[in-house]
């Protein structure tokens, strides 16, 4: 797949000079991408490299996210998403900005299967996060107020 997508990227160069291509992704990913044919690599002559988002940007792209969505994102919510983007920023493959709004859509699919079922129409709850995303503190305090059918 990607060598067709490789393909068709150089026969777009090759019928139109003008035409201008902008890939984006890992440094790592874009570098692979080039290697797939050595025709491609002449046709991008700079390279922009911009740091990657910390944890907290990340928890931001993510509120964001939620509350365009039509959300509000709690803070018990905020926490363990935080913690989620911590640990997993760690990791070489993580995408950063792409996984912080993977998780996002993520979170939002879990609600909507919960809604059905619940109060709390427009309240991601922790447990609408994956399961390690949900600090030790939140565990042992037990559900939140929203999931004992309590509400703020």
């Amino acid at each position: 797949m990607p060598a067709e997508a490789v393909r068709e990227l150089l026969a777009l160069l090759d019928a139109d000079a003008g035409t201008a291509v902008l890939p984006a992704g890992c440094p790592t990913g874009i570098g692979h991408l080039f290697d797939l044919d050595p025709r491609l690599r002449p046709w991008f002559g700079a390279t922009l490299t911009f740091p990657d988002p910390d944890a907290a940007d990340l928890v931001e792209i993510a509120a964001a996210t939620v509350t365009c969505a039509g959300y509000r994102m709690p803070d018990d919510v905020r926490d363990g998403l935080a913690g989620l983007l911590a640990e997993r920023s760690a990791d070489a493959d993580f995408a950063h900005g792409r996984s912080a709004v993977g998780l996002v859509h993520d979170m939002v699919g879990r609600h909507a299967r919960r809604v059905p079922d619940a109060a709390g129409v427009g309240l991601p709850l922790p447990s609408d996060l994956p399961p390690q995303a949900v600090p030790a503190t939140a565990l042992a305090a037990g559900p939140p107020a929203a999931e004992r059918g309590e509400h703020r």
